[in-house]
């Protein structure tokens, strides 16, 4: 808090919202600072439209929610987003969960895990020991792209199959012939 109130609204300007909350909620003081601000921290678009009508004055002083973050920024929050609020597999409670593909925050019960997809190998730099969830949107669009993979896998099969026949009927004229030409072939 040393620094100028001016500088500090220009650190909290270039912080995520995921980074406004933990900010947030290290001291009340720095709370009621971005509250007050909050017109003019450029990420604070995921506060509370009119604190005042909040009745908890702990809820006046954490404006911003993690149901207000839309998204975290990038996989050292997401890494930090899974450690401070474990899924609903590992709590059994079904609040937000993360999205480990797009980094969108959304209510756990539209989580789906990625190992129930078993056709789909997901490699990713969030580590082997995070069973990564993704949210609906993801989910369709990796089926999507699965069925889309497996239709055109499906496609060059058969065209292999059929070039190959091309081949096979080619090569078992020219053996005929050459057979037929040596006179060991049947006419």
């Amino acid at each position: 808090m040393a620094l100028p109130v001016e500088l500090r609204l220009e650190v909290y300007d270039h912080c995520s919202p995921f980074s406004l909350l933990q900010l947030s909620r290290t001291s009340s003081s720095i709370s009621s600072e971005i509250d007050r601000h909050r017109n003019t921290i450029g990420s604070a678009r995921w506060f509370c439209d009119n604190p005042s009508t909040v009745t908890s004055s702990t809820a006046v002083n954490r404006c911003i929610t993690l149901r207000k973050v839309r998204r975290v920024s990038n996989t050292m929050e997401y890494m930090l987003f899974r450690r401070l609020f474990p899924n609903s597999r590992e709590t059994g409670r079904y609040d937000v969960d993360c999205c480990g593909m797009c980094y969108g925050v959304v209510p756990g019960v539209l989580m789906q895990s990625l190992k129930a997809i078993e056709h789909l190998t997901y490699s990713s730099n969030i580590g082997e020991e995070l069973d990564p969830h993704v949210c609906a949107q993801c989910w369709r669009s990796e089926e999507q792209e699965h069925l889309e993979v497996r239709r055109l896998e499906r496609a060059a099969r058969k065209r292999r199959r059929r070039i190959a026949g091309r081949y096979f009927e080619k090569d078992e004229a020219e053996r005929q012939y050459l057979l037929i030409g040596s006179g060991l072939g049947s006419n």
